[in-house]
């Protein structure tokens, strides 16, 4: 009796442990993939079905381990759908660090939200989300769910791995296509993934990618964009059916020929707009004059809202109907732009673009949609002019940040053209600076600065001319770090003439700047300009570095220094021409007026460096900002 009772507590015991120890379990992740990460994608299958030209189905089955709260964001799922996208079968679970179930999820647990937000007038564009909380970690969070396509699109990207500190146990890809599909698909990042092809079923094939045990890329500081570094498939068909208009993708020339279809009788404008571009411009001989007049009438008349029904997500609006409503988005305000300019007799073409600093690179041998927003070249005889047709108040040619240096897919008569917008130049995006200080007997200052900023450097005041005096002043003021800071005027005057430039002009007081020590005062004659960080990193870089400047400071800075008092000793001129930048600083001083000149230059270089590099450049930047704290000391006259 005594043995059966033992047995059966045994028994108890292994039961209870077993319980205790569920599939997902912390204690089964292996210690590799926990180094440097916050949270460990255990499973990630994903299986297309394509069951049709136009019908696919998509099925799902994700389990993420949160390790820590600042992963909490990464338990959450975001599932688009639309009109073409119905979500089916959802649902999601919660499981504590022993792997043991805490609970299902709730249905108003999933929210189903419009996308645009209070940008969109029309949109059938939504997302189904999660907004997790637990105060418990680590924990596991699984979500299922079934999405139906009724379009064939032609193409998708599978990231398993997508952000830092985040490892992965197991995830794959599958695709389920008839035999006489004509399935494309490109892997990166990953030399030894392997693509796995086998028959499925009577008249199918399968296409199976799987990732298994990739550990979490640690967070550095100037990381590659995650487009070079997270391993990725890209699938897709030649021949895809959208919204009822069937296309091509095996080659850009043909998937420039669908968007060009797409783009079809939609230019019709009245003839109150015609006769205002003909009047504009019949007077006006030059063609680049012509092209600026016809971009400002646009910006005037018109604003950027998002539409996304239907086909409306590649689809533009009618040009007329941008006319009557005075907004659009932005195939519909390119293509309007587009309108007016055949009116001048303008040839131009509408461009496909992947607007924003996520850009990942296109790969001219491999045609994919990777593109998110319109804008509009105009090429001339010597020259390219590229318009964004979504802003009231950038300059004609000026087209930020987020669309230079990329690929586009040209929109022609006869199909897609693959072309490339300029580069970013430093030395044609400059931050110029003049600062006078006049330093008093008592050691008060009062200056002046004036500024001119032209290219990328008028990015963070684009539109600042706009806003009220009040919000000017404290947007100024936020910028100014120093103590005892007094802004007595400021103005600012921006000219969107090309090539379009930005100008500031302040003035202020400035106490307590001078520190005593004796009968002597020791300042910091560099004020006022752009400041250099040094990067933090822990430990040995370990992957390559990306550096992308933008802009050239340059820094003119005159202090009429205190009457009695000399610079004790004077700094030696210093330059450095790096692989990473350059940086200059020279100092002409006049003891009998008390004037000291200050000429600084700085940019830096763009490039990917590898790891080994990295104490270098930051032992580069750690020049540039002593240099730029260098102290002077003021001795009495003798």
């Amino acid at each position: 009796m005594k043995s059966v009772f033992i047995q059966l507590l045994i028994g108890l015991l292994l039961f209870f442990s077993a319980e205790g120890s569920g599939k997902y379990s912390v204690d089964r992740i292996n210690p590799s993939l926990l180094e440097n990460a916050s949270m460990v994608i255990r499973q990630d299958s994903t299986i297309w079905e394509i069951r049709g030209r136009e019908r696919a189905r998509m099925t799902r089955y994700v389990a993420i381990t949160i390790m820590e709260s600042e992963a909490l964001a990464g338990a959450d799922i975001f599932i688009y759908h639309d009109s073409f996208r119905r979500v089916r079968n959802i649902k999601g679970s919660l499981y504590d660090a022993r792997g043991s179930k805490i609970r299902d999820l709730k249905n108003d647990e999933f929210e189903d939200t419009h996308i645009a937000g209070g940008v969109s007038v029309y949109a059938d564009a939504r997302s189904i989300e999660t907004d997790l909380y637990m105060n418990r970690y680590p924990f596991t969070v699984v979500y299922e769910y079934t999405i139906d396509e009724s379009v064939l699109y032609p193409n998708r990207t599978w990231i398993p791995v997508s952000r830092t500190k985040t490892s992965l146990e197991k995830a794959s890809l599958t695709y389920i296509v008839p035999e006489e599909f004509s399935f494309r698909y490109k892997s990166g990042n990953h030399p030894a993934l392997e693509t796995e092809i086998t028959p499925s079923g009577r008249r199918n094939l399968q296409y199976r990618w799987e990732f298994t045990n990739m550990e979490a890329f640690a967070h550095e500081p100037y990381m590659p964009p995650g487009s070079y570094i997270f391993p990725y498939v890209q699938t897709g068909a030649n021949e895809f059916m959208y919204g009822g208009y069937t296309g091509s993708m095996e080659s850009w020339n043909d998937f420039g020929k669908w968007i060009n279809d797409l783009n079809q009788d939609r230019q019709k404008l009245s003839d109150d707009v015609i006769a205002d571009i003909m009047s504009l411009t019949e007077n006006t001989p030059d063609t680049l004059e012509k092209i600026r007049k016809i971009y400002q009438y646009m910006q005037s008349r018109t604003r950027y809202v998002s539409i996304q029904l239907g086909i409306g997500g590649f689809q533009p609006d009618y040009a007329i109907n941008v006319e009557r409503n005075a907004y659009g988005d932005c195939k519909a305000l390119s293509n309007f732009t587009q309108a007016l300019l055949a009116v001048a007799g303008i040839k131009s073409h509408y461009t496909l673009i992947y607007s924003g600093s996520r850009y990942r690179e296109v790969d001219p041998d491999f045609p994919y949609n990777s593109f998110n927003h319109v804008i509009i070249c105009v090429p001339l005889q010597n020259d390219t002019i590229w318009l964004e047709t979504t802003s009231s108040i950038l300059p004609m040619g000026y087209i930020g940040e987020g669309n230079s240096d990329r690929w586009v897919l040209l929109v022609t008569e006869s199909g897609g053209k693959l072309a490339r917008t300029p580069p970013v130049v430093p030395q044609q995006n400059l931050a110029q600076q003049s600062i006078v200080i006049n330093a008093g007997k008592d050691f008060s200052i009062r200056g002046e600065i004036h500024q001119k900023l032209t290219g990328l450097a008028m990015d963070r005041l684009m539109g600042i001319s706009k806003i009220s005096e009040t919000r000017q002043r404290d947007y100024y003021n936020r910028l100014i770090t120093l103590n005892q800071f007094q802004l007595e005027s400021l103005n600012f005057h921006e000219e969107k003439l090309p090539p379009g430039y930005i100008s500031k002009s302040a003035e202020f007081n400035l106490g307590g700047y001078f520190r005593r020590a004796g009968d002597r005062y020791i300042f910091q004659p560099v004020v006022l300009n752009e400041s250099i960080a040094l990067p933090s990193l822990r430990g040995e870089r370990k992957y390559d570095f990306y550096l992308i400047p933008y802009i050239t400071h340059s820094d003119t800075i005159t202090w009429k220094l205190p009457e009695g008092y000399q610079i004790s000793q004077l700094p030696e001129n210093f330059s450095v021409d790096s692989p990473y930048g350059f940086y200059s600083i020279d100092y002409h001083y006049k003891p009998e007026s008390g004037d000291l000149l200050i000429n600084r230059k700085y940019y830096g270089k763009r490039g990917k460096f590898l790891p080994h590099q990295w104490e270098d450049f930051v032992s580069f930047l750690r020049t540039v900002q002593q240099n730029d704290r260098m102290q002077l000391m003021l001795i009495p006259e003798s």
